[in-house]
């Protein structure tokens, strides 16, 4: 449609102006969407789970780095506007028809103000492989969604998807296949989220606000999921709100 090539196209043209080797390259822009290199998709095993969101943080660690070293044009970052979150968050909630719960937390959240790079949709289902010429493989971020007000430029944005896909996402949605272990794999990205923050101590308020973008990133992968596996991606949106009162 009109609207799904403008996005793409503004997709191809924020990859664009970032450049950097764990995106994909982009070889032109288009009117309604963007060419890129080909690369290799990766087979998801469930049984592969913790490497796989091990290479994933990796990836995602190694391409905030890089920002601003090899970038063409910095897109702007976009602040948190939290009436348009709110708005947000019920529209998903009505189209996934479950109760919009989660607004009743934002107010115990103290939100992080400091702005960064973010790729906006960092999960396992995002990540393929590039073979160079020397025969060195990448992982590479593909598909990522340039911030708005609701899903602003926040590192805690980026650190819900990875929450989403160590909470079992891929294999909800794909396979169909419950992992009995994703508390575990949540506990250890939740320890790499604290780490990063560490310098300034650890800071609740980022955990609370990485689980709350975890539970509506997995609400938003409900809303595209095939019919017979949306009820298990919702509940797991709800184990994860269950996480994110725990910390409250």
């Amino acid at each position: 449609t009109e609207r799904t090539g403008r996005r793409v196209q503004e997709q191809g043209m924020w990859l664009w102006s970032y450049g950097m080797e764990h995106l994909p390259w982009v070889r032109r822009v288009l009117h309604n969407g963007y060419v890129m290199e080909q690369l290799e998709p990766v087979e998801f095993d469930p049984a592969e789970t913790s490497p796989s969101i091990r290479a994933l943080w990796s990836t995602l660690t190694k391409a905030r780095k890089c920002v601003g070293v090899k970038s063409r044009i910095n897109a702007p970052f976009v602040a948190l506007d939290r009436d348009a979150l709110h708005a947000y968050v019920k529209t998903l909630a009505a189209d996934v028809q479950v109760t919009p719960t989660l607004n009743q937390y934002l107010k115990f959240i103290t939100w992080p103000t400091e702005l960064c790079w973010t790729h906006g949709d960092p999960i396992i289902d995002n990540v393929m492989l590039r073979r160079r010429a020397n025969g060195i493989v990448q992982t590479v971020l593909i598909d990522p969604i340039p911030p708005t007000p609701a899903v602003p430029s926040l590192a805690v944005v980026d650190y819900g998807r990875v929450i989403q896909s160590a909470a079992g996402y891929e294999s909800l949605r794909y396979l169909g296949v419950d992992l009995d272990d994703w508390q575990d794999h949540v506990a250890k990205m939740l320890d790499n989220v604290a780490i990063t923050t560490y310098e300034r101590g650890f800071d609740v308020n980022t955990i609370r606000a990485t689980l709350f973008y975890a539970v509506m990133h997995m609400l938003r992968g409900a809303r595209t999921a095939p019919d017979d596996r949306k009820a298990a991606i919702i509940q797991r949106a709800h184990d994860l709100e269950g996480m994110l009162l725990d910390w409250l």
